[in-house]
């Protein structure tokens, strides 16, 4: 059911819980959150950066924002609030704005040179794991909030990512490709594959799966109890989309893959608290 069409009941504790994230939503400013989309951008920069991992010197910052598009888009279909929805399509439109000025698609808080570095295997803070989250919270604006903006955003994006891993492929070899996402990469195959049910492009598709992690969900194809020493936040989007390139194309081998990932961390890594990992990392 849609959230379009599920409303909580005002003296639950639950309204309050959702009016809690309201009021943060809304308390959030929109200068703020796309200040370092702008400065990347080379535009002016009204408003001030948020501190934190959205700081101007984090390698992450931008992550915070892709986050916003997804509550927001969420919140606002749960409520239809009138001053929610204005905001979070200033958001959008100021992004489009930076996306135009950097041209070719690119759209993030920090430069491209951080994917230079990334492709080169050369030390980096997870630059993919920033994008997807900015690509999921577009898509989320254009699935939940009906904002074809977001949606050409991010078509756009995907654009310049599929030319990008193109040429990595090209100038050196898959090899290579698949040996830069032992950085942490977040869920790019889950966003893609959701891109390309809307889509149908081909192109989306083929980038979803190399965005696939075959090091990873290889073992878990040969269901290999071997996930111990894997960092559980690296691998865990990987297995998710995994289950969204099952429900997406049908291929079974990807539905036993998150079966048996559920299986091996229920069954030997997990704790009596509910956690399955101590420091990220599963043992």
């Amino acid at each position: 059911m849609s959230l379009h069409n599920v409303r909580l009941d005002p003296s639950s504790i639950h309204w309050k819980a959702q009016q809690t994230n309201l009021e943060y939503l809304l308390m959030l400013d929109v200068n703020n959150l796309v200040w370092s989309f702008r400065k990347t951008a080379g535009s002016s920069t009204p408003g001030k950066a948020y501190g934190g991992w959205e700081a101007p010197d984090s390698e992450l910052r931008g992550h915070f924002v892709g986050h916003y598009l997804s509550a927001s888009a969420q919140m606002w279909a749960s409520t239809h609030n009138v001053t929610l929805k204005k905001k979070m399509s200033a958001v959008v439109s100021a992004l489009s704005a930076c996306q135009v000025k950097m041209g070719a698609g690119y759209l993030s808080a920090f430069p491209s040179e951080l994917f230079d570095r990334f492709e080169a295997i050369k030390p980096v803070w997870a630059p993919y794991y920033t994008i997807h989250k900015i690509l999921a919270g577009l898509l989320d604006q254009y699935t939940l909030a009906d904002n074809a903006q977001a949606l050409k955003m991010v078509k756009w994006m995907v654009d310049y990512f599929y030319n990008r891993v193109s040429n990595v492929i090209t100038n050196h070899s898959v090899e290579r490709h698949y040996l830069s996402l032992n950085e942490e990469t977040g869920g790019m195959n889950d966003v893609l594959y959701k891109l390309f049910s809307i889509t149908g492009d081909p192109k989306h598709l083929v980038l979803a799966h190399l965005f696939d992690k075959p090091c990873f969900l290889g073992l878990l194809a040969v269901q290999a109890d071997d996930i111990s020493g894997f960092h559980a936040n690296t691998h865990i989007p990987a297995v998710i989309g995994a289950q969204m390139r099952y429900e997406i194309t049908g291929d079974p081998l990807y539905k036993d893959i998150g079966a048996f990932f559920m299986d091996v961390v229920n069954s030997s890594h997990s704790y009596a608290t509910g956690g399955t990992s101590v420091s990220e990392f599963w043992y």
